[in-house]
């Protein structure tokens, strides 16, 4: 037995080479949130999720209709969007498949990962939802296949400005008919008065008086961003202005771009 030198510090086996490592993953299952598995054997991928938290999952999900998913045992709705539902039609055009076409297209391209805390009165996991980080949300509202919900959050505004100015998916027509809208007449509410739009122009009074769907009123000067695009539907309230000074004493105010 060789001699043992007291100036050499003993080998210590690294605990990593005993462990097993795993990639934690917290299952979505029933809707219970903050239940963390490990499921692979491989690198650490974070640390444990816990019961605020939401869970997350590799799955790619599976679309029922424009803005609702399937992971495994949970329906999850994106949040602060609204898209035409499955049996939803736009004019000539089946708006509502088309919604769920796109969402089933997106969720193909790679897995889902969804960020949620919070459920909605049908149990739904209300999420934000990304494939290979590209927002879900933001997506199927660019195209045209939803809309920003503002009645929660202006989030989607810039993408849906976009949509409608490029006329894509369901601003291909002038005035379209909100999936809120659709839900209720669906469910035995009064049908909504069709809203003659005008697109001529009073005289010299070419100041357009919009009112937004959260109902700010807002006026477009010729030459701004959405002049152009800007229609009007009187019986919705909206107007034309021969100034500015009579546009914001009727309490309208001056678009921002």
């Amino acid at each position: 037995m060789g001699k043992v030198d007291p100036f050499r510090k003993p080998k210590r086996r690294s605990p990593l080479r005993s462990l097993k490592l795993w990639t934690v993953t917290a299952i979505l299952a029933g809707g219970a949130l903050g239940a963390a598995t490990l499921v692979s054997e491989g690198s650490l991928s974070g640390a444990l999720i816990g019961p605020a938290e939401l869970s997350r999952t590799a799955d790619h999900g599976r679309a029922i209709d424009g803005d609702t998913l399937r992971l495994g045992a949970t329906t999850v709705r994106l949040l602060n969007i609204d898209a035409p539902e499955a049996a939803q039609t736009c004019g000539s055009r089946a708006c509502g498949r088309d919604a769920t076409l796109a969402l089933a297209a997106l969720l193909a391209s790679g897995p889902v990962t969804c960020d949620g805390t919070r459920h909605d009165r049908y149990g739904r996991l209300l999420a934000h939802c990304a494939v290979d980080g590209q927002d879900l949300g933001a997506q199927l509202v660019a195209s045209g296949d939803a809309v920003a919900f503002v009645r929660y959050s202006r989030e989607y505004l810039p993408q849906e400005r976009t949509a409608r100015a490029a006329k894509r998916g369901i601003w291909s027509q002038a005035n379209p008919q909100m999936p809120w809208d659709y839900r209720r007449l669906s469910s035995g509410g009064q049908p909504a008065q069709a809203l003659p739009v005008s697109d001529t122009t009073p005289g010299d009074c070419r100041i357009k008086g919009n009112i937004a769907r959260d109902g700010e009123r807002i006026y477009h000067l010729p030459g701004q961003r959405y002049y152009g695009e800007t229609q009007i539907s009187r019986l919705k309230g909206e107007r034309w202005f021969c100034s500015e000074d009579e546009a914001r004493r009727a309490g309208w105010r001056k678009a921002r771009v």
